[in-house]
């Protein structure tokens, strides 16, 4: 081989890396083609095609019925796919307009959300929703080891995703893993966007409370509320709305002051008059010494 040849296979060498030797090229056009061929076969309840679509290490940590039984499970529908942002070398993350999910008759619309997608000489998807769906139903069942087993597998798919590290948070918290707890809580508020925030804070306020730290959970409560007024009742309902309305009234019971609590009761009360949470609130208030008399 002259020296002239090393030349021109030293020049094109990194060309044909980048093309996968014949593969779909690394362009953002691409993904943006295979995202949304991927939501398509999504909103078609299509398991095969989802599955076919995912990144190996989703595939590795699901099996394609899990997948089938999300997708039958939950109705989707979505909007404009926008302009992929790179954030490391072969992994883009893909924003998504209005993806709208439907179960059990109630709807959540994220105005945005995003998608992992990883090159692995096409544009593959590292899609984690149906595990956070699992470690939900393990969470609400007190499975907590099947909850932070499924939290861990949705955050090797997905570690840009919120929800694994939301997940992990509830898992730890249950366990009593309180330092674990705070790390995932931080990992959460790390990679939420605006719209999904609010769920993270008000998982604060929750856990603030459970440490006895009711100023800071009274704080994170209001927070939670506040960045969520953009996106009611579309994604954050009139019965979120109500369930952080009580933690807020239970942080300020805890800080001495039923005369806040009784208004945030109130407040709640407008909004979903019978919500489980807010009759527990009822019951400490009646049973709660007025401050002035101490009886």
């Amino acid at each position: 081989m002259s020296q002239w040849t090393r030349w021109i296979l030293a020049l094109l060498l990194p060309l044909i890396l980048l093309s996968g030797c014949g593969s779909e090229p690394v362009t953002a056009e691409a993904a943006v083609a295979s995202a949304r061929a991927f939501l398509k076969a999504r909103v078609a309840g299509d398991a095969g095609t989802v599955y076919a679509a995912l990144a190996t290490r989703a595939q590795e940590a699901m099996t394609p019925e899990i997948v089938a039984n999300y997708l039958q499970q939950m109705d989707t529908s979505f909007g404009e796919v926008g302009t992929p942002v790179e954030v490391e070398p072969g992994l883009l993350r893909v924003p998504v307009k209005d993806l709208v999910l439907t179960d059990e008759g109630r709807s959540i619309r994220w105005s945005e959300s995003w998608l992992t997608l990883i090159h692995e000489g096409e544009w593959r998807i590292a899609w984690a929703e149906p595990l956070h769906w699992e470690a939900e139903q393990a969470y609400h069942n007190d499975l907590l080891v099947e909850e932070l087993d499924l939290a861990r597998r949705s955050i090797a798919v997905d570690p840009y995703h919120y929800r694994g590290y939301l997940e992990l948070h509830f898992a730890y918290r249950e366990l009593k893993r309180f330092r674990e707890a705070e790390v995932a809580l931080v990992e959460a508020l790390t990679y939420a966007t605006p719209a999904e925030l609010p769920v993270v804070h008000d998982a604060t306020a929750r856990f603030k409370l459970v440490l006895k730290q009711p100023g800071e959970g009274l704080t994170h409560a209001q927070t939670a509320l506040s960045l969520a007024a953009p996106y009611m009742p579309d994604t954050y309902s009139p019965r979120w709305q109500a369930d952080s309305l009580v933690v807020a009234g239970r942080a300020a019971l805890a800080l001495n002051d039923p005369a806040a609590a009784e208004q945030y009761a109130a407040q709640a009360e407008a909004l979903d008059p019978q919500n489980s949470s807010l009759a527990l609130l009822r019951y400490q208030l009646a049973t709660t010494p007025s401050p002035s008399t101490g009886q």
